[in-house]
C-alpha cells in the first residue's frame, strides 16, 4: 500500500513538472542565417527565451550562435565574462523585462 502511495505521488510530481511554462515570445534578428536556421530559431524564438536558449546551447558547435547575436535589443558591450556567462546575463535580463508590468 505503502509504494502504491509513493507511485501515485510520483507520477503526480512528473505531470507536474512536465507542464510547459509559458513565456513571451523573444525578438530576434535572423536576416544574416540561412532559411533552414532562420525557421528553428524563429520557431524556438516564440516559444520563449529558455527554449531559444537550449536550442542555441544544443547547436552552438554546428551553428555558432549564442543569444547575443541574435536577440533584438541586446548592447553587446554590457556584458561581461566568457561565453556561458554572458549568455546566462542575457537570459536573466530577458526574463526580468518579460515580468516588469506593462504599463
Amino acid at each position: 500500500m505503502k509504494m502504491l502511495a509513493i507511485a501515485i505521488a510520483s507520477t503526480a510530481a512528473t505531470a507536474a513538472l512536465a507542464q510547459p511554462v509559458t513565456e513571451e515570445p523573444v525578438p530576434v534578428r535572423v536576416s544574416n542565417l540561412s532559411q533552414h536556421v532562420r525557421e528553428r530559431v524563429q520557431a524556438h524564438a516564440e516559444q520563449g527565451i529558455t527554449s531559444l536558449a537550449r536550442y542555441l546551447e544544443l547547436t552552438r558547435t554546428v551553428h555558432q550562435l549564442r543569444l547575443m547575436d541574435v536577440v533584438v535589443g541586446l548592447d553587446a558591450w554590457g556584458f561581461a565574462g566568457d561565453s556561458d556567462s554572458v549568455d546566462r546575463q542575457i537570459e536573466r535580463q530577458i526574463r526580468e523585462r518579460q515580468q516588469r508590468p506593462k504599463a
